[in-house]
């Protein structure tokens, strides 16, 4: 009567998550043959069975043609289900920081313009992704990729508008760069400037919206001069050929008489 064969094999978790990598068993004598749903050869492959239970079965015979055989259970765990919420496919690189929040609650947030729960578009302008990982208490890792573009601001000005007009000086033209925006301010309508609209100081603004919907503005600053009060003295209404010469005083001094 022969003793049967002590058999014994290692390498098999207790729990693994679904979408490990196949954990390669080492049998106890070598020679033997694993069995049991999710092996593939000497490998545990956990995607095989799925979520749940699973045994694994070493079966060895020795020269006496003895079979003895050793059975390990491990479990399987589903990796968690993980999305994310906040995000726009867009932003102007000038938008606000926007906050995200992730389910389950206590992931981690990755990638470009990312502080925390936070996404801050002005990081950067670029097509990025953005990672929301979580990890659950059975170790199983998720994760989901949002993608999200960061357009910039058009480049904006305008040419035309002087720095100092006087109040009776004739309506000037603007031109807005790149064409199809809006000049607003004191003195504007539509894309020309009165400096006859009124005396002051003035910020005059164009503002241009891309494509995009991003909207980037310029903003130049013009004075209008009021025109100065001028009088003068010493003139009658009649003279007669053969009179002196009269003296005029003009008012602001150091002007110049006409006539």
């Amino acid at each position: 009567v022969n003793p049967i064969p002590e058999v014994s094999f290692t390498g098999l978790a207790e729990e693994y998550c679904i979408d490990e990598i196949g954990s390669p068993l080492t049998g106890s004598p070598a020679g033997g043959t694993f069995t049991g749903t999710g092996m593939v050869g000497n490998t545990f492959e956990p995607s095989i069975p799925g979520v749940g239970y699973s045994i694994v079965i070493y079966a060895f015979t020795d020269t006496n043609a003895c079979t003895n055989t050793q059975s390990q259970y491990t479990t399987v765990n589903p990796i968690p289900t993980v999305s994310f919420t906040g995000l726009a496919e867009e932003y102007c690189i000038d938008e606000p920081t926007v906050q995200l929040t992730g389910s389950p609650v206590s992931g981690t947030f990755s990638g470009s313009g990312i502080n925390g729960n936070y996404f801050d578009p002005s990081a950067g302008e670029g097509f990025f992704d953005i990672t929301y990982t979580f990890t659950d208490t059975n170790g199983c890792t998720s994760f989901e990729t949002q993608s999200v573009t960061v357009f910039p601001l058009p480049v904006v000005g305008f040419t035309g508008l002087a720095l100092e007009y006087c109040i009776n000086e004739p309506t000037v033209q603007l031109t807005g760069s790149p064409l199809g925006g809006i000049f607003s301010g004191s003195g504007i309508s539509g894309n020309t400037f009165e400096p006859s609209a009124g005396d002051g100081f003035f910020d005059i603004t164009y503002t241009y919206t891309d494509t995009n919907g991003c909207i980037n503005s310029e903003t130049q600053s013009v004075t209008v001069f009021p025109l100065p009060l001028v009088s003068f003295t010493g003139l009658a209404a009649e003279y007669c050929i053969d009179e002196p010469t009269v003296q005029l005083t003009g008012s602001p001094v150091s002007g110049t008489f006409s006539g």
